[in-house]
């Protein structure tokens, strides 16, 4: 049996860091350490997570990548298990011992049947569920799962910054017709009492701070850019707030000059941001089944 072609690898090495280890942070394991070679004792990576009562668990996994692993060469298999089963390891960063919970033989290739009825007939009475077997077409499902888990995740997050960036367009737009008319008739800096044009539009940026609480394709959206983004229209807000309650001429002149001085640049960031929005929401779409 051939290794699945999409795997892109040479070797064992080579599958674990182009594969396995991505597969792992994209399925939300934060902590995954590579033991292979240094007394793993049947684990090559070791990852940690918190259950659902909020217990630090650790797990095990051997990594195969070879095309077929047949009933002569599953024992090895079963051994690795026993070993990382029966012997704790030390934690990196505490220096403390700890044990896994599960163990996982991963495999790019095929594994036989008579390898798996072995596998688990030999590991179950004393590991029960917690000895699994996952051949290669079962990562590639899992990795699709995973990516289109990720994909529909990113997505409603995608449309909602498009959509909230759109709307501060539209405000800017109808602020700068406000204030031109504004000043056309009173000017700026004139301490004389004048109608305080500042309307109750506000700036939305709820999805622009939740982008940069967890910011994603950063290649494309530059947190740099979008904090940029928000820094204007957050202050543009804080002004606007304060010129329309018990306050002076100069304060609301100020709040109104601030704009017209950042309006500009702040177009332009929101043009290019929408643009590269729509082209991520192009190319994301088709992976989604879109």
């Amino acid at each position: 049996m051939a290794i699945p072609a999409q795997f892109k690898s040479v070797n064992e090495s080579d599958f674990t860091e182009k594969f396995v280890f991505p597969l792992l942070h994209r399925l939300g394991f934060s902590v995954v350490v590579n033991y292979h070679g240094a007394r793993e004792f049947g684990k090559d990576i070791i990852f940690g997570y918190v259950d659902a009562f909020g217990h630090v668990r650790y797990d095990a996994i051997q990594v195969k990548f070879v095309p077929l692993i047949g009933l002569n060469e599953v024992q090895g298999v079963v051994d690795d298990c026993i070993q990382a089963f029966t012997n704790p390891f030390r934690h990196p960063q505490t220096g403390t011992e700890e044990c896994i919970s599960s163990f996982y033989a991963l495999n790019g290739g095929s594994i036989s049947d008579q390898a798996r009825d072995h596998y688990f007939n030999s590991l179950r009475p004393r590991y029960g569920a917690n000895a699994r077997l996952v051949d290669g077409n079962a990562l590639l499902r899992l990795d699709q799962s995973a990516g289109m888990t990720s994909i529909q995740n990113v997505l409603p997050r995608l449309n909602g910054l498009l959509l909230e960036i759109e709307h501060n367009r539209r405000v800017a737009t109808h602020l700068s017709s406000t204030f031109q008319k504004y000043i056309a008739s009173y000017g700026l800096g004139t301490n004389i009492t004048k109608p305080n044009p500042i309307p109750s539009n506000r700036f939305r940026l709820s999805a622009v701070e939740l982008y940069l609480q967890q910011p994603f394709s950063t290649e494309v959206l530059s947190v740099n850019e979008v904090e940029a983004y928000w820094d204007r229209a957050h202050i543009c807000n804080t002004l606007f707030g304060i010129a329309n309650g018990l306050t002076t001429v100069n304060m609301v002149d100020g709040a109104i000059q601030f704009f017209l001085d950042h309006s500009s640049p702040m177009e332009n960031s929101a043009a290019h941001l929408s643009g590269q929005i729509r082209g991520l929401l192009k190319s994301l779409a088709p992976l989604a089944g879109l």
